[in-house]
């Protein structure tokens, strides 16, 4: 019998098929917007069920992102900060309230401000955008930032290219920064092949 974790997968990868093709219908989409949305309750679930090892999970995720990425580039009172927050969210990882998301989503925040100085990163974000025309609900928008921030991007002018990432995110469909932040979940990586 499949587990919830199989279902969720299930779920997510049905749906990233369904928005491999850039030509997919409106409806199409929105069927994996839903499929999408019950993936998520479903992982919410489990989590639920397993919130201590979920969390200290997570938290250990967001400190390695740090230690890997960010810490190269804070300031002293960025790490000072940082080093604060794990110690809090360390003794919240128990309690019920939502408190400890509160400081994982400032730890998460922290990374972002950090790593959104260096350019290599203003960069990336421009790729993993081109790479993701279907979170756009407005594809003439999309297309219209792509080409400035192509530009943008030619001049080395990444003042500018992160005020135009920045609009970027601001017509996506869905997620936030914190969310693009993470490298892995709880399901892991997509393991089926689209057909």
């Amino acid at each position: 019998m499949p587990t919830r974790s199989d279902r969720a997968r299930s779920l997510l990868d049905d749906a990233h098929c369904a928005c491999e093709d850039l030509a997919a219908d409106p409806e199409t989409v929105k069927e994996a917007a839903q499929k999408v949305q019950r993936a998520r309750e479903i992982v919410a679930g489990v989590r639920a069920a397993n919130l201590p090892v979920t969390r200290k999970a997570e938290l250990d995720e967001t400190v390695d992102a740090f230690e890997r990425l960010a810490r190269q580039h804070a300031t002293p009172s960025e790490l000072n900060s940082f080093e604060n927050k794990t110690r809090s969210a360390e003794r919240l990882i128990g309690n019920s309230a939502g408190e400890f998301d509160n400081v994982l989503d400032e730890m998460r925040g922290s990374i972002f401000e950090i790593l959104w100085r260096q350019d290599d990163f203003v960069a990336a974000s421009l790729d993993y955008f081109k790479n993701r025309p279907y979170l756009f609900p407005n594809q003439k928008a999309y297309e219209e930032l792509i080409a400035s921030a192509d530009e943008a991007s030619e001049r080395n002018d990444y003042d500018e290219l992160r005020r135009i990432i920045g609009k970027l995110h601001s017509i996506k469909a869905a997620s936030s920064w914190a969310d693009e932040l993470r490298r892995g979940n709880i399901i892991g990586k997509q393991s089926a092949q689209c057909a």
